[in-house]
């Protein structure tokens, strides 16, 4: 999902925009290669959700709190992170583990 949409949703639902933890949430992403992807519809090796086994799971929860408590409060913290986490998921909140599910790759990774 665009970040722009992330802070759309988060706004609505929470009230507040939360831009800095959804380019946190997102921060590993790479943006070269998907660019590159894009434009040459190639993948070779690169899958533009590889990222997401790094923030987008349960376990980045401490983390994204460590970074960002002394600009939001804990629980809104954890609301923005997991409301992130869940619209990217179909409403899941997956566990780090799950990223080496084949079906959890397939159902969420093959768009």
């Amino acid at each position: 999902m665009k970040l722009s949409t992330h802070i759309k949703v988060t706004r609505e639902k929470l009230g507040v925009e939360a831009e800095d933890i959804h380019r946190w949430i997102d921060g590993c992403f790479d943006h070269k290669r998907f660019e590159e992807f894009k434009r040459t519809g190639f993948l070779g090796g690169y899958n533009p959700y590889s990222h997401r086994i790094h923030r987008h799971c349960q376990e980045a929860l401490e983390e994204c709190l460590a970074e960002f408590m002394d600009s939001y409060p804990e629980e809104l913290i954890r609301q923005v992170f997991e409301l992130h986490i869940r619209t990217d998921y179909s409403g899941e909140y997956p566990e780090r583990k799950d990223f080496h599910d084949p079906g959890f790759h397939e159902k969420h990774h093959t768009r």
